[in-house]
This record gives C-alpha cells, structure tokens and sequence, in this order.
C-alpha cells in the first residue's frame, strides 16, 4: 500500500482524547550485528516514526530490536542465535528512552551459548524479568491474526503479556505457576512409569498451583473488566459501530473448585501424563454480536477485531502506568482497506498515541498529525532520514 496524508480530524481527536498521560520515547537506538545491520543508529522523533522501504530491506528487523530493549527478546522471530548478523558470534542493542523527564540507558547483548546480558543505566539486571514492565509496548502486525483464528495459547499469551506489563506480582505469579506445572507433570510422568506414588508430595504441589491459580485467574478476571470496554469502544470507532464486539473469559474456575478439579482428574492425568485442568487451559472467546469471530466472521471483521484488541491492550497499559506504551506497526496497512487504513493512521497520528513506529514499502512525505515526525528511508541495511 502507497501510505499518503495523514489526517487527523474532529471526531477523530474527540473519540481518542480521553486521558492525558506521560509520554515514553525512544530517543535513539545503536544496532550492532543485529540481523541484517552491522553498525547502526538511528534518532527517532518524540511522535510519528515512519520506516519506508522494499520488501526485505530490514524495517522490521528495527522494529525487532525495539522489541529486545523494551521486553527482552524478539516479537516477530523465535531464537535469540538467529538475530545474530551473517557469519558474526554476538549482537549489542543500546537505546536511549525518555519517559518524565527521565533519561534511562539500556542495553542488550547476546553470544551463541551464553545468557543474554541486560543492563539498565550500566547496572546489569540479575532476572530479565525484572525489566518487563519497565518501558511498555503495543506491536500490530499482520501475523497477529493468529490471535483470533488459531487455539487458545496464543490469546493467553495475549492477556499475559497485557498484564504482566502493568502487574509484576502477576508476571512473578505466572512464572511460580508454570514452576509448580512443570514439577506437578514431572511427578506424573513418574507415577506412569511405575514409581512409587507420592501423594503427599502431590498434594503440597496441588497446594501450591491452587494458590497460584487463584490469583492469575481474579487478576484476569479484573483486568478483562478494563479491557472489554476498550474492545468495544474501538471496534465500534473502527467498523462505523456496525457491530458491538465482546470477550469472554473461558475457564474451568468460572463455575468450579480449583483444588477439587485437580484431585478428581488426578487418575485421568496420569494417564496423559499431564495436569488437565488448570488457568493454564484458560481461553478468551471472541465474539460480534454474540457470534464466534473465529468461524463466523469475514477477513475485514477479523482485521479490525485485531486492531481494535491491540488498541485496548494500549490504552489499557497507559491507564494502569499513566504512560503511554511505544506503538508499533508493522505493515499492517498493506493488510487492510483504504477506510479502516485511514482510521488507524489518525489514531497513530494523534498525540493520543504518543510515540509510534510505522513500517511501509511507500511514504510520500506528506504528514498532517498533531506530533511530531520523521520519515526514514531504509535501504541497503541502511536507515536514512528523508529530506524534502
């Protein structure tokens, strides 16, 4: 798609301006040996970044290392190994964010073989974890459309993600449960194999993943209730409020006991040598007009259900810090059509948003926002600014 005028207009500005929040910005960004930079780095504007060039010459991979520096690994490629440049054994990430008046440095290098080493203001952090949270973002990408038509993995990965950016308890929660998971199949798997059964020690893991499922499933429980809300006043701006879109919040603890879930179904996970039952079995069914998304609804329906989440999971995220998330877009236009295309160009443009990243094959240059911008032209593993 050739990305042209950016127009923000009245309602546009009405219906997005609703809070006003601290705005996070990268300032700058150095890439060494990272994909397909070898040495690069790029200043970006407070507001409006757009990223222009062919198929293949690396907008995205940008967009990847903005995703290491702010949650640790990479959004669009699995493997850390595999974002090491051509025939080099490391890559080094270093950016500048400004958030509140506040200058913080980070960086993020990693070696084949070893872990990934993170610094925050040269203080090196001892559990990656403890930087989720820390410098917020919201990715739209065309692949995210796995969120609607494939299983439910993908839509708790989702909310986790929303979550966990805004609630360490819950981050800390969530990774203690999948702790206790691992040990509680483990044991299982044993019992299969004809070890002695141990159900005091099955019971103090029962214990422990009752307490921790508890607590994920009430803070999900809690932050749907922002977020549905969200969904649906986007959906709405986006599809003309054709349609009303809603989540549900699929789980077993809905209506039941998580500890006598466990106990009944303990026979039956032997034999699968696995634990059935659980918040980790959880789903969110996505719905317009009370009718599944998933098999009823068009492509057109489908896209804008994504954005419409993603744009939830933004505002949700601004509320909870009181700062606005860094918001990618990676050629998610060339996805859609021209009237939705406009739609979320004037969000993207609107100081609503803070600051956001673009990636399109075409830009001519002609910006009318309310913020700030620059336009990159990205070829030959080259980041340029475009002048005009």
């Amino acid at each position: 798609m050739y990305l042209s005028k950016v127009k923000v207009n009245a309602d546009s500005i009405a219906y997005l301006r609703t809070s006003i929040y601290f705005v996070l910005h990268l300032s700058s960004i150095q890439l060494t040996n990272f994909r397909n930079y070898t040495e690069q780095q790029v200043l970006f504007c407070e507001g409006l970044n757009i990223l222009s060039g062919r198929n293949g010459a690396g907008k995205t991979n940008l967009l990847e290392a903005i995703n290491y520096l702010c949650l640790t690994k990479g959004y669009f490629h699995s493997g850390d190994s595999g974002a090491i440049n051509f025939k080099e054994e490391f890559f080094r990430l270093q950016g500048k964010f400004i958030a509140d008046e506040r200058t913080e440095n980070i960086s993020l290098a990693f070696q084949s073989g070893t872990p990934k080493l993170l610094k925050h203001d040269e203080i090196v952090y001892e559990k990656l974890a403890d930087h989720i949270g820390k410098f917020p973002l919201v990715v739209i990408a065309p692949d995210d459309i796995v969120l609607i038509i494939e299983g439910s993995e993908e839509r708790r990965k989702w909310l986790d993600n929303t979550i966990s950016q805004v609630n360490r308890l819950y981050l800390d929660d969530l990774m203690q449960y999948n702790r206790v998971l691992v040990q509680r199949n483990a044991l299982l798997k044993q019992w299969y194999a004809g070890q002695t059964r141990d159900d005091d020690l099955m019971n103090v893991l029962d214990e422990q993943l009752v307490k921790l499922g508890k607590q994920i499933y009430e803070e999900r429980k809690t932050s749907l209730q922002i977020l549905i809300p969200l969904l649906q006043k986007h959906y709405a701006f986006i599809s003309d409020a054709h349609e009303t879109a809603l989540m549900n919040y699929e789980s077993l603890l809905n209506e039941n006991d998580f500890s006598k879930i466990l106990l009944a179904n303990r026979e039956k996970d032997m034999i699968l040598q696995r634990t059935t039952a659980g918040v980790h079995r959880d789903d969110l069914d996505f719905l317009l007009n009370e009718f599944s998304i998933k098999k009823f609804g068009s492509q057109g329906q489908k896209k804008s259900f994504l954005i419409a989440l993603k744009l939830a999971q933004f505002d949700f995220i601004a509320e909870k810090k009181n700062e606005t998330p860094l918001l990618l877009l990676d050629d998610i236009f060339d996805k859609l059509d021209q009237h939705r295309s406009e739609k979320l160009l004037a969000d993207a443009a609107s100081k609503n948003r803070g600051q956001v990243f673009i990636t399109c094959t075409n830009w001519n240059g002609i910006i009318d926002s309310e913020k700030s911008s620059k336009h990159f032209l990205i070829e030959s593993n080259n980041v340029v600014e475009a002048v005009y």
